[in-house]
């Protein structure tokens, strides 16, 4: 029966069926598009949401290619993405008035940096411009620069500068992220307006620049900031590497106006200061931190200049600009040398801390370690040329002075027991650095991402005591193998969240050694290194398994190990030499009697022995090594078999509900020995005959004559088999069973 609904329409009046449907049309989901963009080559330009048909989460896909420039303006909540290969620009992408928009070259399988730099017509990769040049939550990552311009222009004069009001849109930008990038060659990455802070232009706030990576090859200076008026910003997680010219200006940040938090930097070689920072913060008085910092042969000045400068500030504005307070944490410098300015090479320069309104800014230093700091003057962890308040905590800051300055002469070697790695700077464990540190809390791991667990050490790294990891991989990843080969040859892969120092190898029948290491590192702060590694020739004894460990050694002395058993040649199974039929009689002790065992599934020829003692039995077979394991069943005869049980070259078989007068066979099968061989088959035997003292076969006269012998005697050596209850004593008890049993024969 079909059924007729009533019209929706009908049933509502007017205004509600069209509520109802603008309520559907608000309510339904439209899903994100992706708009292929650019043709492989020439520019690219999207000026506004309407031009592609965009929404708010729409992906702009560039097709893969060379172009000559980019503009994308006015644009809110998208995503630009590169295709194909990957997307190369070798002429400016102007961005302006943008909002949520990202540029993510990470999104390509197997590709880090999708999007490449390099042979700018301009002097700048990224430049602000059109309307009021405003971006707000502007993400650019995945990117690498190769010998390119500056990446962003933060001081562009065109139309003019922006003048700040104190509202984000008044930023030049606001929120600006640089993420994942790779800068050979290592041009500027921000210049910004060195027009004063006190007339608020171009300025920047929340900058955050992480996980980047400089490769310098000393064709442009060492200078990778420098700007006025950049607030709030974040920067963490840099390596940076190689040389850099000389005396162009000076450090990795140049920020004479400004605050913000600098962490996990890592630099070995360059030029000038890490960070020469005048102290200044918007509305109210800031702090700014500088920790977990590595600074290797560095050339020239100190690695942090620090300093509240009058003239960037203005305590008194409309939006008043005061100083801040420094807090210097788990920096190590060392190895640095200044043979030309005839300054001092210093940890800290710290300059004046004092503001227009006769403010006292603080700075603190702690857990810091300075090395090796060469130049003419007398070198010192610290020089403080302040006029200001210095909170400086010295008793845990380390210093080992360099001395004067020689032709030739660079560093030299640290007295012992204070570094494992001069190159990543891992501390010995044990060694003066070691929980000599103060807790910090805003230092929750160190450089590398290692936790800083009860006492901090002193400088960037902590000693750790998370273990590393191994794993063999050829000749195979099982757990075993075999070869006819004397020696072998293993590969594998070892890794750590701090650093794989070594990889070392032994083998159980003997000899030991260490392995062939490449260390493959991560970015700086990245908690995982590791390493492939290689042992040749480790020699084999034959006929046996080999049980190999290779152990991954940290830089902390934390061990991690893996094994593989290494069957060499033939293994000679286990022999079986003898076996008894045990007993024990009371507290005179435990005797057994010799039985017959036979090295195969055919029980040893002729009658075996008869055991005449009444009750369970116990037979214990004697190998001749040590096993791990063995099988048994009853081959011939009437009795109960427990597991059997291993203990070093013994097997132990219990039997219960034995029946007398039999002879009983029980099989051994899967004898493993230690070293892997394998016995496949195996006998004893023994013929269970109560009162049969004599062993004839036959309990007569004679077994009871023999009892009566000896009653009255305590059990030995001599005279177990009279003892049949096994109660220690020979006695009428005895002489009464084997009485008994008169006339009882053994097949």
């Amino acid at each position: 029966m079909k059924i007729a609904y009533p019209s929706l329409k009908k049933q509502l009046p007017l205004s509600l069926f069209m509520l109802s449907i603008m309520v559907f049309l608000v309510f339904t989901p439209v899903s994100a598009k992706t708009v292929p963009i650019g043709t492989g080559s020439g520019t690219i330009s999207v000026t506004s949401m309407g031009s592609q048909g965009l929404s708010s989460g729409d992906t702009l896909a560039i097709q893969s290619g060379t172009y000559s420039g980019a503009t994308f303006r006015s644009l809110t909540g998208i995503t630009i993405i590169p295709t194909g290969v990957g997307v190369t620009f070798t002429g400016a992408i102007n961005v302006g008035m943008t909002n949520n928009v990202k540029f993510d070259g990470t999104v390509l399988s197997g590709v880090t940096y999708g999007y490449i730099f390099t042979g700018t017509s301009s002097h700048y990769c990224f430049e602000p411009s059109g309307g009021t040049n405003n971006n707000q939550n502007l993400t650019i990552k995945g990117f690498l620069f190769d010998h390119s311009g500056t990446v962003i222009d933060g001081d562009p004069t065109s139309p003019s500068r922006i003048v700040y009001n104190g509202t984000p849109a008044t930023t030049l930008f606001y929120n600006l992220t640089l993420d994942t990038l790779k800068l050979l060659g290592a041009p500027h990455i921000y210049g910004g307006t060195f027009q004063l802070n006190t007339s608020y232009q171009n300025v920047n706030i929340g900058m955050n620049m992480r996980n980047l990576i400089f490769v310098n090859d000393g064709s442009y200076d060492n200078i990778k900031i420098r700007s006025h008026s950049l607030f709030n910003f974040l920067i963490d997680n840099w390596s940076v590497t190689g040389p850099s010219i000389n005396n162009l200006d000076s450090g990795l940040m140049y920020n004479e106006g400004g605050n913000g938090t600098i962490r996990n930097i890592y630099r070995y070689g360059g030029w000038g200061y890490i960070v020469r920072l005048w102290n200044v913060s918007m509305n109210t008085i800031g702090d700014s931190y500088l920790y977990n910092i590595i600074d290797i042969s560095s050339t020239a000045y100190g690695t942090i200049d620090s300093r509240v400068d009058i003239a960037s500030i203005n305590e008194s504005g409309s939006i008043p600009l005061l100083g801040g307070n420094m807090h210097i944490f788990n920096v190590t410098c060392g190895d640095k040398y200044d043979t030309n300015n005839g300054y001092v090479t210093a940890l800290l320069i710290l300059g004046a801390m004092t503001g227009n309104d006769g403010h006292h800014y603080t700075t603190e230093m702690r857990n810091c370690f300075a090395f090796y700091n060469i130049n003419s003057n007398p070198s010192s962890i610290l020089l403080n040329n302040s006029s200001g308040t210095a909170l400086l905590s010295m008793s845990n800051n380390l210093d080992i002075p360099g001395g004067v300055w020689k032709t030739n002469y660079h560093g030299g070697a640290l007295p012992a027991g204070y570094v494992t790695d001069m190159h990543k700077f891992y501390p010995s464990p044990g060694g003066p650095l070691i929980a000599q540190g103060t807790t910090i809390a805003q230092t929750a791991t160190d450089i590398y991402g290692s936790p800083r667990t009860g006492a901090y050490d002193i400088g960037a790294v902590q000693h750790d005591s998370i273990v590393p990891t191994a794993a063999i991989t050829s000749p195979t990843s099982a757990s075993s193998f075999s070869t006819t080969g004397t020696t072998v040859n293993l590969s594998g892969t070892a890794a750590d969240n701090d650093f794989v120092a070594s990889v070392t190898w032994s083998n159980n029948k003997g000899g030991s050694g260490t392995g062939t290491a490449n260390t493959t590192w991560t970015t700086v702060g990245v908690p995982v290194s590791s390493t492939t590694w290689s042992i040749n020739g480790i020699p084999l004894v034959q006929g046996n398994t080999n049980v190999i460990t290779v152990t991954a050694h940290d830089a902390s002395g934390n061990l991690g190990t893996t094994t593989v058993s290494v069957v060499a040649g033939s293994l000679t199974p286990p022999t079986l030499l003898s076996a008894v039929s045990q007993k024990t009689h009371g507290s005179a002790g435990t005797y057994g009697l010799p039985i017959a065992v036979s090295n195969s599934s055919t029980p040893a020829a002729g009658s075996p022995p008869v055991e005449s003692r009444q009750g369970n039995l116990q037979l214990v077979a004697s190998f001749n090594k040590p096993l791990t394991s063995a099988s048994a069943t009853i081959q011939s005869g009437s009795a109960t078999l427990a597991t059997p049980t291993v203990s070093g070259s013994k097997v132990t078989l219990s039997l219960s509900n034995v029946t007398n007068a039999q002879t009983l066979v029980v099989n051994l099968t899967n004898v493993t020995a230690i070293d892997g061989g394998i016995m496949t088959a195996g006998t004893v035997s023994l013929r269970v005959l109560n009162g049969d003292l004599n062993g004839d076969g036959v309990v007569g006269i004679s077994d009871i004559n023999l009892c009566r012998a000896a009653s009255g005697q305590t059990t030995d050596a001599t005279n177990y088999m009279n003892d049949v209850d096994c109660n220690g004593v020979i006695a009428i008890s005895d002489i009464n069973i084997t009485r008994s049993l008169s006339g009882t024969q053994a097949p």
